[in-house]
């Protein structure tokens, strides 16, 4: 991670190499999922890369933080963290008939 970090920050080929071979390909793989979804009337319309990058970021943010800080995060288990934010995520990408009734977001 460090080593990442440090060859982004400098500008070196091996960030470059490292977004083209894994985190392209991810997010490409995430967007299409959630258009797909779009375009079969289960999520609302959003933009699907935006959508893909807050999904990320809330679960990326999560681990960087329990791995930095493992005994100040949060009690939860990683599964409950897990389920917590797909649950908070489907809350509002979601269609309204497709949110299981008790976690619908509040209005």
């Amino acid at each position: 991670m460090r080593l990442l970090l440090f060859s982004a920050l400098e500008g070196h080929e091996l960030a470059d190499l490292f977004f083209e071979r894994q985190v392209q390909g991810y997010f490409r793989l995430v967007s299409s999922h959630i258009q797909r979804r779009i375009e079969e009337g289960k999520f609302r319309p959003v933009d699907a890369q935006a959508a893909a990058y807050g999904f990320n970021g809330m679960v990326s943010h999560y681990g960087l933080t329990r791995l930095l800080f493992s005994n100040r995060v949060a009690q939860k288990s990683r599964a409950e963290m897990v389920d917590e934010m797909v649950e908070i995520f489907l809350g509002g990408v979601a269609l309204a008939d497709d949110v299981a009734p008790d976690s619908r977001p509040a209005r």
